[in-house]
């Protein structure tokens, strides 16, 4: 859930088991490197893009196969 208004992040880009398969990493493997990555866009570039996103929710993601009544997705339409 994000905070106080703020926008959630779109993860399923990342957090997918086509992704975990090609790749070998789920999200758990990428979620410190992304939340670090939007800490930097925020901080340095102009103007920020990620000022209505909850960027720590990223923090919090759980892998696509831990989420209870995961929705399937169709990657072709992202």
């Amino acid at each position: 859930m994000a905070k106080s208004g703020l926008k959630e992040l779109n993860l399923a880009v990342w957090n997918n088991e086509d992704v975990t398969t090609v790749s070998g990493y789920s999200i758990t493997d990428l979620k410190q490197c992304l939340h670090e990555l939007t800490q930097f866009i925020s901080s340095n570039l102009s103007p920020n893009r990620l000022a209505a996103f909850d960027m720590s929710g990223i923090l919090s993601a759980e892998a696509f196969n831990d989420i209870p009544n995961k929705l399937d997705l169709d990657l072709k339409n992202l």
